[in-house]
């Protein structure tokens, strides 16, 4: 049978209506119709059609709403935003809080990450921390939640930024703690952009971005230019200092419309000076030296696969992208900008490299195993890395039998990248199984809080800034783990 577009199942309406909103008859659908003929609130049917989203639940009580699912089923009735509210709302959340606790009972490894976010209403959210957010305040409130979960014996890490006081809060719950690798990575780019004239390239740039931001006459007349020049309608991007990358995004995307913003920069007298010749010609000269950064940023703040045993790899490509680039690059400027950038490498992110996570994550990846590591004696240090664990997590076996598994593990060849580490692990009967399985579950950046940040800003909008955290919480809750249960 063929499917009906929904603007098909829905009557036109009798009459015609000035309002903006749009009119259903639903008359001929509801006339005859009483209660009894609704489905009961036992329906499968009726569980079925009442789920979540990030939409506000003050639209349950939307009359054109109502009228246009009466129109799609008369026998389901939208339940009231009260109901929503304080029944249903809390009924699903508490239903799949018991399911996913009886799913990671089945669990042996847990890795968190953790972050702070306040919504414009002033409620910190993802967890109800009252009070200042000091080291003592915030152990105590992560040890409370591990233990509600029965998770403190499983985690194997916290992933959080690199702020002093979480590397206190680590120590105290007596977590192993991994500094956020993408946040890291932002360091590196603030360091560099530090570089004496750089800075005042930046400044212009933001400038520019700004004045078109805030002037719609030079908004229209960039899209103006952009129609007549025959070029795709992109606008400007302004850095913002919380987001990866934004400053990369930013420089990229002024040197792509340069044409079409000097064209409206000359046509406006108020306009900011625009950046001249030289200097957009050093603008392309430090994306491209930024852009390895960019892409490592993207490769490693994935969620579906294990990202820990990226960041070595990543390490390692990084500084020969930054070779090559050494040998092209020809201005004095930016060569010295490299040499910034290589010193906030060696810096930042040489400590990874010797952590034992990142190292037996990396080895047991069979993407990469020896192949992801710079040296010899890298690798030499990431086989007795697993020769640790294999004692301590494998007793009842001993060294030799530790050495004949890794051998016999990295002699096999390396895996095709369309298939998955995990699973290679789930089938394999090696003993390094357990270990690969605990260290490969670590991600490598905080950014699934920040994703769910990102969502609750969405939904913690100033419209809906009555929205108690209590709510907003089991929305963020229930989006997030839905798929866990589908």
């Amino acid at each position: 049978m063929k499917r009906k577009h929904p603007e098909q199942l829905v009557p036109p309406s009798s009459s015609s209506h000035d309002s903006n909103e749009m009119s259903v008859d639903c008359s001929h659908i509801t006339r005859g119709q009483n209660r009894s003929d609704r489905y009961s609130d036992n329906s499968s049917r009726k569980k079925c059609l009442t789920t979540y989203d990030m939409e506000p639940l003050r639209l349950s009580d939307r009359k054109v709403l109502k009228e246009f699912v009466r129109a799609l089923d008369s026998r389901y009735e939208m339940p009231s935003r009260n109901i929503l509210s304080n029944k249903l709302l809390p009924r699903m959340y508490n239903r799949m809080k018991v399911q996913l606790m009886e799913l990671l009972t089945k669990v042996q490894n847990v890795a968190i990450t953790t972050d702070m976010w306040t919504s414009s209403s002033n409620q910190a959210i993802a967890l109800a921390v009252d009070g200042h957010h000091d080291v003592d305040n915030l152990s105590s409130v992560i040890a409370a939640v591990l233990d509600q979960w029965k998770l403190r014996e499983k985690v194997t890490a916290i992933v959080t930024d690199n702020a002093a006081v979480m590397l206190k809060v680590a120590e105290i719950i007596k977590l192993r703690h991994l500094p956020c690798f993408a946040h890291t990575l932002n360091l590196v780019y603030k360091d560099a952009c530090n570089q004496p004239g750089l800075k005042e390239i930046i400044d212009k740039c933001k400038q520019i971005v700004r004045y078109f931001k805030h002037s719609t006459l030079a908004s229209d007349q960039l899209k103006d230019a952009q129609k007549s020049l025959n070029k795709p309608e992109l606008k400007l991007l302004q850095e913002v200092e919380t987001r990866w990358n934004s400053l990369f995004y930013m420089l990229e995307r002024l040197r792509n419309v340069r044409e079409e913003v000097t064209l409206v920069i000359n046509q406006n007298s108020r306009a900011p000076p625009n950046l001249s010749a030289e200097e957009y010609t050093l603008l392309e000269e430090i994306e491209k030296i930024l852009d390895p950064l960019e892409a490592c940023t993207i490769a490693i703040s994935g969620e579906m696969y294990p990202t820990i045993s990226l960041i070595i790899p990543l390490i390692k490509g990084l500084s020969l992208e930054i070779a090559k680039l050494e040998k092209e690059i020809l201005s004095d400027f930016s060569k010295n900008f490299i040499q910034l950038i290589k010193d906030s490498i060696n810096k930042r992110l040489k400590s990874y490299e010797i952590r034992s996570p990142c190292m037996i994550a990396t080895m047991l990846n069979p993407h990469f195993k020896k192949l992801g590591f710079k040296t010899v004696s890298d690798c030499e240090r990431a086989i007795a890395a697993i020769q640790r664990e294999h004692s301590s997590y494998l007793r009842s076996s001993s060294t030799v039998d530790a050495i004949v598994d890794i051998r016999q593990y990295v002699e096999k060849p390396i895996i095709p990248n369309t298939e998955f580490p995990i699973e290679y692990w789930n089938h394999s009967e090696n003993s390094l199984k357990v270990i690969a399985l605990k260290y490969l579950c670590i991600p490598a950046t905080s950014t699934p809080a920040e994703r769910i940040f990102s969502k609750a800003g969405l939904i913690m909008t100033d419209r809906r800034s009555r929205l108690s955290s209590e709510h907003l919480n089991e929305l963020l809750f229930i989006n997030q783990n839905a798929s866990l249960f589908e």
